[in-house]
């Protein structure tokens, strides 16, 4: 090859480089602006500050989020490998935040270590597509959302702290599903910060001066037919006991959840009390569209039962732990009578003497033959409350 055409190639080459740089380059203000639009849209308006680049870094500083009672300062934000997509949307591979340290009159919370992987901002034209993959339109995901310690100081008591925190997302290839885990680890809560001394005093009689624990989470959503599975939030206590609420709900939906983000954003945006009843009606009215398939609270006990029994043993002229289960054994069917319908009377009185005699667990569940819409169930409360029970198929089970 010639040294002219050598050249000529070399110049080529150069120009077709710089026009494609240019024509993929960032624009760190329309980033923002995107990032900041689809909090506002999901409910959570956002104030920025300076925003610079540097490669594909962008950072953000005073970042603040905006609550109709409180501005939560975040502080800077850097977004590392950040890229745009095709249809207009942004990826980041990793978005850190500075640690949290926020005060205010009664006390202050801190935040350490918190970030975001592989996040995704979606394109402001993101619609759900029935035909082939399905767009979460304007939902913000990520991969994993974690973050280190954090404590919540009131009156110069840490009240509340945690030593970390993990959410992990699992999207199927064609966007059609997506599997949660997320946790709370580490958990103390100082019970002398409780506001109510009575409430304090009692919890200390029981022997407890502080909780210690965990909160776990973990579900599925598929969003192409809005089915939400959830059958575990669970709430477990050292020397308490765990407490697990689960659900399977049909009808949460991409188009439900923007419907009810607007109607909130409605409730929040006007104080005009007549304007935020219509709005919480709109609201009311959108959990028709949901339908229950099951539900579940189930406590498992770690000795919370037989120090409460013993507590009101104590109070009731000091009688032991055993002779108090035995006396509200006694009174329970005489407090059922109350409910009015027999067949849950027995139910439940049947499961609270077994659970009494040897407190293991505790389950209600609603198990009904098919899914119950809210509307259903909503109609039964207000015109035969009775009926509930057997429209969702209630059953109260232990020790099982």
């Amino acid at each position: 090859m010639t040294l002219q055409l050598k050249s000529r190639v070399a110049l080529t080459a150069g120009i077709f480089m710089g026009l494609t740089s240019q024509s993929f380059a960032l624009d760190e203000a329309a980033f923002a602006k995107r990032l900041m639009d689809t909090f506002a849209k999901n409910g959570s308006p956002m104030e920025l500050g300076d925003v610079s680049i540097s490669g594909d870094q962008i950072v953000i500083n005073d970042v603040i989020f905006i609550t109709p009672e409180m501005s939560l300062p975040v502080g800077t934000v850097t977004f590392d490998n950040v890229r745009e997509t095709a249809d207009g949307g942004y990826t980041a591979e990793r978005a850190s935040v500075e640690d949290i340290n926020s005060t205010f009159p009664d006390g202050s919370f801190s935040l350490q270590g918190m970030e975001v992987m592989n996040l995704r901002v979606p394109a402001a034209s993101a619609q759900v597509d029935g035909t082939q993959a399905y767009d979460f339109g304007s939902m913000i995901l990520y991969d994993q959302f974690r973050t280190g310690a954090g404590k919540l100081v009131l009156d110069g008591k840490d009240a509340f702290q945690f030593a970390n925190s993990d959410t992990v997302m699992n999207i199927d290839e064609v966007n059609t599903s997506i599997k949660y885990t997320a946790s709370l680890n580490g958990m103390i809560i100082d019970l002398s910060a409780v506001p109510n001394p009575r409430a304090t005093q009692m919890m200390a009689a029981m022997g407890y001066q502080s909780l210690t624990g965990d909160l776990q989470m973990k579900g599925d959503w598929e969003g192409k037919i809005g089915r939400m599975n959830n059958p575990e939030l669970a709430l477990t206590l050292n020397d308490v006991g765990r407490l697990n609420i689960g659900f399977d709900l049909s009808g949460y939906s991409l188009d439900f959840i923007e419907q009810l983000t607007e109607a909130q954003k409605g409730a929040l945006e006007n104080d005009n009390p007549k304007a935020q009843q219509a709005s919480g009606m709109a609201m009311l009215g959108l959990m028709q569209q949901l339908s229950v398939n099951s539900m579940s609270i189930r406590f498992d006990d770690a000795s919370l039962t037989s120090r409460a029994l013993e507590f009101a043993g104590k109070q009731q002229g000091g009688i032991s732990g055993q002779q108090m289960a035995q006396a509200v054994k006694g009174l329970l069917p005489f407090a059922l009578a109350r409910i009015g319908i027999p067949e849950l009377q027995q139910q439940i009185s049947d499961a609270a003497s077994v659970y009494l005699d040897d407190p293991q667990s505790i389950e209600i569940k609603a198990q009904p033959a098919e899914p119950v819409s809210f509307g259903q169930i909503m109609g039964s409360a207000m015109g035969d409350p009775r009926s509930l029970h057997k429209l969702l198929g209630v059953t109260v089970t232990a020790n099982q």
